[in-house]
């Protein structure tokens, strides 16, 4: 039982209910009057009960499109991120939107659903967003999470040159050289190329690994021995590599 507070206007009394989530029935009873059974009927209120984001990773990366049921966002820069929210309850057709910190993101209900909105955005910078909407009776969330955005920048290939290690020496012009280096990217490498040549301009060796719609993997390793008979060399010439 609760007990119902006077207002200070006569024969008036209020009755404040903590938030209740079934539909109950209420009975007022003062002394030996007993009222008849009011029923209570909750509604629910509008939120989102589901989340499908689908990723599109920049082409260059060679990654395949992936989806994920959590709406907090973690992808690389220039992913593309669909997000797809269900809501409990028939969603308004206009003014549902994605609000970032410095932007605005329309969604738009999802063809032949009632429930579902979707928007899009491309990843530039860490950030946060939450969604706005209205179910068909004009009611807004009661809460509205905040979601965080959190974007990976792809690093630079990194290039390494093992052997010779120091960026300029001396080598005996009748011995071979080896050249030993390393080239890596988080995402992956399609084409590298060595190239060696006379401080003249006149190239030594050319080549290359790879190609258009080849993949080579996150570390490719050159290692070329050149003999003499390769150089050309003489005493006082200058040969670089890259």
């Amino acid at each position: 039982p609760h007990n119902l507070a006077p207002t200070g206007a006569t024969n008036e009394f209020v009755l404040t209910l903590p938030k209740r989530q079934k539909t109950f029935d209420l009975v007022v009873v003062a002394d030996d009057y007993r009222s008849r059974s009011f029923r209570v009927v909750v509604t629910a209120a509008p939120m989102i009960t589901d989340w499908l984001l689908t990723y599109q990773p920049p082409a260059y990366t060679g990654e395949a499109p992936f989806t994920s049921t959590q709406p907090d966002i973690d992808g690389l820069e220039g992913t593309k991120v669909r997000i797809e929210a269900t809501s409990n309850l028939p969603v308004k057709s206009t003014g549902a939107m994605m609000e970032l910190m410095d932007q605005t993101i329309d969604m738009s209900l999802v063809d032949g659903s009632e429930v579902k909105l979707a928007g899009e955005m491309t990843l530039t910078k860490d950030g946060t967003y939450r969604v706005k909407f209205q179910d068909t009776q004009s009611r807004s969330p009661e809460f509205r999470p905040i979601h965080h955005i959190r974007v990976r920048v792809d690093q630079p290939p990194r290039i390494e040159f093992v052997s010779p290690a120091l960026p300029e020496i001396e080598w005996p012009v009748d011995q071979p050289l080896t050249i030993h280096g390393k080239v890596s990217d988080d995402f992956g490498i399609r084409r590298s190329r060595l190239v060696v040549g006379k401080g003249d301009g006149e190239e030594v060796l050319d080549l290359e690994k790879g190609g258009p719609g080849e993949t080579l993997g996150r570390l490719v390793v050159w290692k070329e021995r050149l003999t003499p008979e390769v150089m050309k060399g003489k005493p006082g010439d200058i040969f670089e590599y890259w």
